[in-house]
């Protein structure tokens, strides 16, 4: 059973795509909302904190 579960999850893809979703949060929520006019510090230490997840995530799935 957990051969089965092992091969269909497949760690570097899953890396992969929260390395994408790092770089789009670090754009869309922490580099837009900190450029914007009325800057929301709330969002923008959000976005960094998402991105950071996100690149952890990449991090610690790329060595397996």
């Amino acid at each position: 059973m957990y051969n089965m579960i092992n091969s269909l999850v497949n760690p570097r893809a899953i890396g992969e795509v929260c390395k994408d979703l790092g770089q789009i949060f670090f754009a869309s929520v922490f580099l837009t909302s900190l450029m914007s006019d009325s800057t929301n510090f709330l969002i923008v230490i959000l976005g960094l904190l998402l991105s950071i997840m996100s690149w952890s995530a990449y991090i610690i799935t790329s060595k397996y």
